[in-house]
């Protein structure tokens, strides 16, 4: 439907044509703060503070990093990491990439020192 001012018109869109967005409930007790993060995450794929493809990867991986095996803390940084480069022909499909801790990526990016020949 149109809506004409005095030099305008507007356009209203009819409440049928809202898109409906239904909520799920949240299991039992949890709370964001608790040690759940694969649940969070699964439930925040939407949300701007958690990337859709984050998520997908930390609920593929069972909440693990693929580096050291440790789990994922809701405090820690999470780092997207190609497994083949993409310098190299690799792609950003889910299967190329996995989710590391932040010291995790840079110890798999960094070179390693002897500091007995220094």
């Amino acid at each position: 439907m149109y809506v004409r001012t005095l030099n305008f018109w507007y356009y209203l869109p009819k409440h049928a044509k809202t898109k409906i967005v239904r909520h799920v409930k949240v299991k039992d007790t949890r709370s964001p703060d608790d040690d759940n993060l694969i649940y969070w995450s699964t439930r925040m794929g939407k949300h701007p503070e958690m990337p859709k493809q984050k998520a997908k990867l930390l609920k593929n991986q069972k909440g693990k990093c693929t580096h050291c095996g440790l789990k994922f803390r809701p405090d820690e940084k999470l780092e997207i990491h190609h497994i083949l480069p993409r310098v190299n022909g690799g792609s950003n499909f889910d299967e190329n990439l996995e989710l590391l801790h932040l010291h995790c990526h840079d110890a798999k990016h960094g070179t390693f020192v002897n500091t007995l020949e220094l």
